[in-house]
């Protein structure tokens, strides 16, 4: 299996340079990667989701429909992920939050502490990339 292309997509509240740190770790491992940008999705009235679903197929629309992807949401991005999951071509293998709107330790889903309270992709992108890799492999 092909591995697969990290989608960082950034909270509303903050712009796609938060993930830039860790995309750019995520390259020099080899790893490709998708940085979506979401800053204007206020520009329009409610609902939000659609504009946010709409940024991601767009910026994914040159990727091959065969490209498995790992889609990754920051704080509240996660409450969009899984209709941004519902509507891509690509097959999604995994889904990681970080400091994500999702309650993932109820769902029983696998959960890693990252360092530092918030922005852990800022405050440590080497590590942050680390436990996206690893957090995104199929188990």
């Amino acid at each position: 299996m092909r591995p697969p292309l990290f989608v960082l997509v950034h909270s509303s509240s903050v712009g796609p340079a938060t993930w830039h740190p860790v995309a750019e770790h995520l390259t020099a491992g080899g790893h490709q990667v998708c940085v979506p940008s979401l800053l204007h999705i206020g520009a329009g009235g409610p609902p939000i989701w659609p504009p946010v679903v709409a940024a991601v197929r767009e910026e994914l629309r040159r990727i091959p429909v065969s490209t498995p992807l790992t889609l990754v949401a920051h704080s509240n991005a996660g409450l969009f992920l899984p209709l941004i999951r519902w509507a891509l071509d690509q097959p999604v293998t995994s889904s990681v939050f970080v400091d994500a709107a999702e309650r993932a330790r109820e769902r029983g889903w696998r959960v890693a502490h990252l360092p530092g309270a918030h922005l852990h992709q800022i405050v440590d992108p080497a590590g942050t990339a680390r436990h996206l890799v690893e957090l995104g492999a199929p188990v």
